[in-house]
């Protein structure tokens, strides 16, 4: 591995030797025999598997807990903040520097636990970021054991090298790298609060009708302005599908919409970079329940016809899901603007439209595909053994509650701002991720030296 530097000041070392200096250790998570499968609980405190860790981080969904018992049994296990948790195999490149939010959680069966009991050499973020270089990445792969799996142990870990600067100089690499993380985090924060907000106008509106219920109770709907208010009525009646508003109509969702399959391609036309082909909106880039996944972006640079074409802001909805789970089938969502003005969508997806003569407006067709119960109405049309389908005549039958046109035009007037600013946090994350990126070798090489917060 290359020096970190020629400057006096950098040290080049190893895990094992920050380990002797700061009276620090690695460990390995409990044996199996300490730690069962029958041990694990629904609530307790979190394991840390290896299946839960990613390029530092944690993914808690599904995460194994223990009660308090076994957590006492095998405090010796447990992380605090500053702490490092790897893989013993598998995926060996993925980690996490432990912060306050994972504290007293435990190291589980097939991982590793490094620990710095003094911090006055080494700053553990300084060396999260460090962990996360390619370089790093290469040294573990290759120096990992096993010929099928990748395997590391105490000993490999502890030659890990580790250029090491002042540790006033590794804060300040850590707080310039955090501070872009920071906002690539809080713009994920925000993203999550304004789709989980427009999810909530559109349920309250048109699946519990909320306002209605209000003003036949004689109540301003709440957080409403009065014109908003006066689009909605202040009674029910009865329908197929139970009480609806007033006025309101069930009509099957065909009279509206039609689907159309997307391009059926061969593999030798993808392309890696835009530059190459057409952006190819595909399976991967929708999210289970719906919305759109930047990243599962393909491009394509063979022949296709107008009917696969789409635009910025299509309705595209995802027609095949492997296995019967039923979380991506049917998922919907809305084609960016990032990727240019003109793309493509594959045969696993529809682009749904709305025909000319209909007063459905584009976000309340997107929200009334995502959200129950219509969702489940579409999923009800799926066929396959092992690999689900959804038929086009899936949007042909189903029946739905429509309001009026102009109550329509004023859902989309309020969430569109807020889909406009999700997608400008994601091409800041992105730009900002990027940043960081080509920032990170640099700086934890010396290539790059930071001296009072400032570059040179």
């Amino acid at each position: 591995m290359q020096n970190a530097s020629n400057d006096m000041n950098w040290i080049d070392t190893t895990i094992g030797e920050i380990c002797d200096k700061t009276g620090g250790s690695v460990q390995t998570g409990p044996f199996g025999s300490d730690l069962h499968a029958s041990d694990y609980e629904l609530v307790g405190t979190p394991v840390i598997m290896p299946a839960n860790l990613r390029k530092n981080g944690i993914v808690e969904d599904g995460i194994a807990r223990v009660s308090k018992e076994h957590v006492v049994r095998l405090q010796n296990h447990q992380v605090f903040p500053g702490d490092i948790v790897f893989p013993r195999r598998g995926d060996v490149a993925r980690y996490v520097v432990i912060d306050s939010r994972y504290a007293g959680w435990l190291c589980g069966t097939g991982c590793l636990r490094i620990r710095f009991d003094k911090n006055d050499i080494v700053d553990s973020i300084y060396l999260g970021y460090w962990l996360g270089t390619p370089t790093v990445e290469h040294w573990l792969l290759g120096n990992a054991v096993g010929t099928t799996m990748p395997n590391l142990n105490t000993s490999i870990l502890k030659a890990l090298p580790v250029p090491l600067p002042p540790l006033a100089e590794q804060k300040a690499i850590a707080e310039i790298l955090g501070s872009l993380d920071d906002k690539i985090e809080a713009n994920r924060r925000m993203n999550e609060t304004l789709e989980a907000t427009a999810r909530a106008i559109f349920k309250s509106w048109f699946v519990d009708f909320d306002p209605v219920h209000a003003k036949s109770n004689g109540e301003q709907p709440y957080g409403m302005d009065a014109e908003t208010a006066a689009l909605f009525p202040d009674s029910f009646e009865d329908s197929e599908l139970g009480p609806i508003p007033r006025g309101w109509r069930i009509v099957p969702i065909g009279d509206h919409v039609k689907a159309n399959r997307g391009l059926s391609y061969k593999g030798k036309h993808l392309e890696d970079s835009p530059e190459d082909g057409l952006p190819m909106h595909n399976l991967n880039s929708i999210n289970e329940w719906g919305t759109y996944k930047f990243d599962g972006i393909k491009f394509y640079s063979g022949e296709y016809k107008k009917r696969h074409e789409v635009r910025p802001g299509d309705l595209i909805v995802a027609n095949t899901e492997q296995g019967f789970g039923l979380l991506l089938i049917a998922s919907p969502a809305l084609v960016p603007s990032v990727f240019g003005e003109k793309g493509i969508i594959s045969h696993h997806v529809y682009k749904v439209e709305i025909k000319r003569n209909s007063p459905l407006t584009r976000l309340f067709l997107y929200y009334r595909i995502m959200l129950w119960p219509f969702r489940n109405l579409l999923q009800g049309y799926t066929n396959g053994t092992t690999v689900n389908m959804l038929p086009p005549d899936a949007f042909e039958k189903p029946t739905f509650v429509m309001p009026p046109a102009e109550l329509m035009k004023r859902f989309d007037a309020l969430v569109s701002p807020m889909l406009e600013q999700t997608e400008h946090n994601y091409v800041e994350s992105n730009t900002l991720a990027e940043t960081r990126d080509a920032l990170l070798p640099k700086l934890v090489s010396g290539e790059i030296r930071v001296e009072g917060g400032k570059i040179w």
